[in-house]
């Protein structure tokens, strides 16, 4: 692996980490992300310098969030992953959080009125939730209309 590969494998760790998955998630899907075909958990391992351990539990998070895909080879009993194939899950999570936002936003905007704060605040709050909700609808009608390469 260059160092050009290694940069951007921490760059997606440290990205995924920010969002608040373990920094060696980011840096598992960095990697599947340049390779070329599924990878087993020792290659992986290898490559990333980490236990297997930790590569696959990492793996098998992000196989649940549908970010990976896991596959297997005629005649091996091994376990590969790879990237899945349609990857606007990722936005989907990230509006399951937009929605988390628009449910603290309408919460927020209660306790303001009711405890009569200054109209400045409040309108500050209508305003977060009304550009929360513009969002989350501009990017359901993008996932709506998303095609995948193939």
């Amino acid at each position: 692996m260059n160092e050009q590969h290694q940069k951007l494998i921490e760059r997606m760790g440290r990205y995924y980490e920010a969002d608040g998955l373990p920094r060696i998630a980011g840096r598992l899907f960095g990697y599947l992300l340049l390779e070329d075909e599924a990878r087993s958990l020792d290659e992986m391992a290898a490559a990333l310098a980490v236990s297997k351990t930790s590569v696959s539990t990492n793996a098998r998070l992000l196989e649940q969030t549908g970010l990976l895909e896991r596959v297997t080879r005629p005649g091996d009993r091994k376990d590969y992953y790879q990237l899945a194939a349609d990857q606007s899950r990722m936005i989907e999570l990230k509006m399951q959080g937009m929605q988390e936002m628009q449910s603290i936003l309408e919460s927020a905007a209660a306790v303001a009125d009711e405890s009569g704060a200054d109209p400045s605040v409040r309108k500050r709050i209508r305003s977060m939730y009304r550009f929360n909700v513009e969002a989350y609808q501009v990017v359901t009608q993008l996932l709506e209309s998303w095609t995948p390469e193939e």
